[in-house]
């Protein structure tokens, strides 16, 4: 049975206190996004808007020797954090006390005793005094209670455990075991060397992520989001199970700057959420679609996640082939997320919006189309071969000069502060997670235990490369279900990763986008969905319900990573184009077509339960990169098409 078409002014969108809420209950870093007038955040204010004109001037024209320029960087980012971060969530909005004070001054005994004596750090024998010792301690412990308050308490427990197993090694059982490493061992690598405390992963949040992060604080400030929101509308609104398919094409896009699962949830959810719900979907699928949406924004380019960033440092792989390479995947997680939406609209008989509530495409972008010019500047000078710093340095400017081409979303220099001063905030939570994940590495470098482990997950896995894949994809979900996803790819690609290169001969890039892309979907992964059960909020549907609706609609994306990693020029590896390459491209999105169709149950009618079977088990093959599996599967796809075709003559 057909619907009636939705009109727009019949939609309640969810209100600011609503979002706030939520927010606050699932999003740790929503406290410093807030506003107030006591000394605490004015404070911090002015300390982020210092701390990014400071990323901006080292970016443009030079930083200083790498430990202390790392060191500022964490001075201002640490005491921020104790600055904006409670003792205890209860205390949020509460003004610092007496232990956050001796906190912050930890952070500035250390930060300033490496920044006096950098010199003398970097060129003497690297062996820690007594003193230095102590420091070292002082800052660990700063360090992880600052993890702890901004990032949860499992991250600090797997880095307790990682500097308890570098001291204690000897007891440790089987190929675990090593002759343990002193205290003064440990403090002379963590506080006195650059792969420490103060590590490459510091630096790489210091340079181009911070570059970017302001980017995209800058783009949500001249308001294109909005444009995002009428984009979508004009080009998907109108179709069967429109507001479905523009919550999954503006969580996409805005995604792509925001970086943060939960905050894109509820930001654009507040808006889309209630209109599916309007249209017909159930809450918990309007829910879902909303929460899956806004997951993958970290793959899509040219802005990915913090963790594209760190990859790049990791890897030492160019940050544009990392754009380059997540073409594909997201094209495919978005493909089966579009494909069950529009299924279950069919199935439902659902309709479009109101075609004088849908703008037109022409006068969206003759409008305000100028806004999104910074982000195809970014995304063209990226594919030409310029650094990321080098486009960064000039994104920012261009955004504000494009931004002043209207009244309407012309910057002023109080605008310019806002975004300062909140984008080095934003900043803090990532700055001190990757001082603790630097810890880890530092152990694993000390001890050798990244290798070990590679082994016992090869041994697990008895050599076999699909059940490596399967277990490795499996520990990316069970950590992700407790870390954000920057945490779980930085833990698993010094431990996962290599595995796969050692063991398989993987290609580096595959192998750490296969861990990257698991973590990702650790987020959609029921019984910790977190950013389902913010949409649930909205929705005002049963969490559990729209955390199990969200998995499910996402089963077609876990399929991506099955494919590319059995087929790594998927992800442009080598740079080349072939025609066996994009034909595999067609068949992957045949695949994951297939897949959504099984799970969905319908195609153009209702599909039996031997039907559902046979296409989802095609779909499967179809991960195999072989000629005869993708004859399979499309074969497969034109005789059920058929079967379904018939049958729906036959009831009509």
């Amino acid at each position: 049975m057909k619907r009636e078409t939705v009109s727009l002014n019949s939609v309640k969108v969810v209100d600011s206190d609503a979002q706030q809420e939520l927010l606050d209950k699932y999003d740790r870093d929503s406290a410093v996004e807030k506003e107030s007038g006591d000394w605490r955040y004015k404070l911090a204010d002015i300390m982020g808007a210092i701390l990014c004109l400071y990323v901006y001037m080292t970016c443009a024209f030079g930083a200083p020797e790498a430990l202390m320029h790392r060191a500022i960087f964490m001075c201002f980012c640490l005491t921020m954090t104790f600055l904006l971060y409670a003792l205890r969530k209860r205390d949020m909005g509460r003004l610092p006390s007496w232990y956050d004070f001796i906190f912050i001054s930890a952070v500035l005994v250390v930060c300033g005793y490496v920044i006096a004596n950098h010199h003398s750090i970097t060129t003497g024998t690297g062996i820690a005094s007594k003193m230095e010792i102590y420091l070292c301690i002082l800052m660990v412990l700063t360090v992880m209670e600052a993890i702890r308050r901004s990032g949860g308490t499992s991250i600090v427990i797997i880095i307790a455990i990682f500097l308890l197993y570098a001291y204690l090694g000897k007891y440790a059982p089987g190929a675990l075991k090593h002759s343990g490493l002193s205290i003064k061992r440990i403090a002379s690598q963590l506080l006195l060397t650059s792969e420490g405390l103060f590590g490459s992963n510091v630096g790489t949040v210091a340079g181009v992520l911070s570059l970017f992060l302001i980017f995209a604080t800058f783009m949500e400030k001249t308001g294109t989001g909005q444009f995002i929101n009428d984009f979508a509308l004009s080009i998907a609104g109108k179709s069967v199970g429109g507001p479905a398919k523009v919550s999954v094409v503006t969580s996409a896009l805005f995604g792509t700057i925001s970086g943060n699962a939960v905050s894109n949830v509820v930001t654009t959810g507040a808006f889309t959420i209630p209109l599916m719900k309007k249209t017909g979907y159930e809450p918990e699928f309007a829910g879902a679609v909303e929460a899956v949406s806004s997951t993958a924004g970290q793959l899509m380019p040219p802005i990915m996640g913090a963790s594209a960033f760190i990859m790049a440092d990791i890897t030492g792989i160019a940050y544009s082939k990392i754009c380059l390479a997540a073409i594909v995947p997201v094209l495919l997680y978005y493909t089966g997320c579009f494909t069950m939406v529009h299924l279950r609209a069919c199935k439902l008989g659902l309709r479009g919006l109101a075609k004088e509530d849908c703008p037109k495409l022409l006068l969206v972008l003759k409008e305000d189309g100028y806004l999104f010019l910074s982000f195809i500047f970014v995304a063209v000078m990226l594919c030409a071969g310029y650094t990321v710093t080098w486009v960064g340095v000039r994104a920012i400017p261009l955004c504000i000069l494009i931004a002043a081409c209207k009244k309407k979303t012309r910057l002023g220099l109080k605008d310019i502060y806002q975004c300062l001063q909140l984008s080095g905030k934003r900043l803090v939570s990532v700055a001190a997670i990757c001082c603790g994940i630097n810890m880890i590495t530092a152990v694993c470098n000390l001890t050798g235990i990244t290798q070990t482990l590679s082994n016992v997950i090869l041994k697990l896995a008895g050599g076999n490369f699909t059940i490596s894949c399967i277990l490795i994809a499996i520990i990316c979900i069970v950590m992700g279900m407790g870390l954000p996803t920057m945490s779980v790819y930085m833990l698993l690609s010094t431990v996962a990763a290599p595995a796969l290169i050692g063991g398989f001969n993987v290609p580096v890039l595959a192998a750490h986008m296969y861990v990257f892309y698991f973590g990702l979907l650790a987020n959609v992964t029921p019984p910790v969905a977190i950013p389902a059960y913010a949409a649930a909020g909205l929705a005002n549907a049963d969490p559990g319900k729209t955390g199990w609706q969200a998995f499910k609609l996402a089963l077609g994306g876990f399929l991506v990573p099955m494919i590319f990693i059995n087929s790594p020029d998927l992800l442009f590896c080598d740079g080349l184009v072939t025609f066996w390459v994009i034909e595999k491209i067609i068949t992957a999105v045949v695949g994951v077509m297939l897949l959504s169709t099984a799970v969905e149950g319908w195609m153009f009618t209702k599909m039996p339960k031997r039907q559902r079977i046979i296409v989802a088990s095609a779909a499967i093959l179809m991960v195999i990169p072989t000629t005869l599996t993708d004859i399979i599967g499309v074969a497969v796809m034109v005789v059920i098409g058929l079967s379904q075709n018939r049958r729906l003559i036959q009831q009509e």
